[in-house]
């Protein structure tokens, strides 16, 4: 965790996130620095795919490197995947389980 504007560690109560997501995949849409993403891998999940194309492509408020970075500090195993929420769909990236964040 590092100092920053945005306290999403407090709204994990908010989410009713799971504590035990062992055996689940999780779809975090608009992951930005990927803080669900690794708390939802924190908590068990079997596969987490960390998705954003507004950040992450430069237009938005960031980028990737927050990402990257935490990635291999924690020598996390989620995924990642440029893509615009608009071009998700279940058929093509869903597996049969997902808790979303």
């Amino acid at each position: 965790m590092t100092p920053g504007y945005d306290a999403s560690y407090k709204r994990l109560k908010m989410l009713a996130l799971p504590e035990d997501l062992s055996g689940m995949s999780v779809l975090d849409i608009g992951s930005w620095d990927g803080f669900f993403a690794f708390e939802a891998e924190r908590r068990g999940a079997s596969r987490v795919l960390a998705t954003d194309s507004f950040c992450w492509s430069g237009e938005g408020w960031g980028n990737k490197d927050g990402f990257n970075l935490v990635r291999n500090v924690l020598n996390s195993k989620v995924e990642d995947l440029d893509i615009d929420i608009m071009e998700l769909s279940p058929e093509r990236w869903a597996p049969s389980i997902w808790c979303y964040v």
